[in-house]
């Protein structure tokens, strides 16, 4: 037993004093950049290996670690930069980074100013029709590397009509638009949002209503006017509720049935009360007319 508990004191000693490699994805930040620089391309990571005991390994937090490249020397294009570890203070290793030099594309920052349009998507609620926006404030500040910013076309808000009430105001997401018409990314504006408010009017109440023919004169001598019909018979009138509730049928233009001998089909307008519309403004109006039968020609000869 005394010679099992030797060795495997031996064990743990090799254990604790044995140096071991580790390879860790270390995450790569920017320090120390020009307020009028941007960086555009940067490695996301840096392989670093680190040499320690198996205890000092175990007791590494890799989402702790942290590489950094300081660009206080940077300049806009392709910068040559290495990247330095933080190492942990409590950990007694050897650190190495593995990727001694990383590219970091740099680009100065541009500002614009732009004015926001407003992009509706979605159908407003039945009750209303939408009819334009107003912005506040009208117009953003775009800010970005050069390229990004001179790629801007169209600065743009959503409003979404699904939701939208009169007297209401929205805040919504800026964004920069490229020649595709998508979100360019790295280009900011200031404000990020704007106040959208929405102008509104009550919707137009269709109502169907009969039409009514109008004419004027009197057949050809010996004949008499039968029927005038309108096709269609009814026709669905557009506009404010008020309006419509007082229409019950609504005339076309007179027709001149003055000396007529035949039936006839004319192509007639309405008449229209003001602000009230309908997708039919013609109807036909079919016109007959028959003979007067000369008197005593129907009776038999004795």
């Amino acid at each position: 037993s005394l010679f099992v508990a030797i060795l495997l004191w031996f064990h743990v000693q090799d254990q604790t004093t044995s140096v071991e490699r580790e390879t860790y994805s270390v995450p790569l930040s920017a320090v120390n950049l020009s307020p009028d620089l941007v960086v555009t391309a940067m490695p996301k990571s840096v392989r670093v290996t680190c040499e320690a005991t198996r205890p000092a390994l175990e007791s590494i937090d890799p989402t702790r670690l942290i590489a950094e490249v300081d660009l206080n020397n940077a300049q806009p294009g392709r910068n040559q930069v290495v990247p330095q570890l933080r190492q942990p203070l409590n950990v007694r290793a050897k650190w190495e980074v593995r990727d001694p030099v990383v590219t970091v594309e740099v680009e100065r920052l541009q500002t614009a100013v732009q004015r926001v349009e407003i992009d509706p998507s979605g159908s407003p609620p039945a009750d209303l029709i939408y009819l334009s926006a107003t912005v506040d404030p009208e117009t953003v500040t775009v800010s970005g590397p050069v390229s990004r910013v001179k790629a801007v076309r169209r600065v743009r808000a959503v409003l979404n009509l699904n939701r939208v009430r009169p007297a209401t105001s929205y805040a919504l997401k800026v964004e920069a638009l490229g020649e595709d018409g998508k979100p360019l990314s790295m280009v900011r504006t200031e404000p990020a949002e704007v106040s959208v408010r929405p102008a509104l009017a009550p919707a137009l109440a269709p109502r169907m209503v009969s039409v009514t023919p109008r004419w004027t004169g009197t057949p050809a001598f010996g004949y008499r006017l039968v029927a005038v019909t309108a096709d269609p018979s009814q026709v669905a009138l557009t506009g404010k509720s008020q309006l419509l509730s007082g229409i019950a049928s609504v005339e076309t233009e007179p027709i001149d049935l003055d000396g007529i001998d035949a039936n006839r089909v004319v192509t007639v307008r309405l008449r229209l009360p003001e602000g009230v519309t309908t997708n039919n403004p013609t109807v036909q109006v079919r016109v007959r007319v028959e003979r007067i039968p000369e008197a005593g020609a129907d009776e038999r000869a004795p």
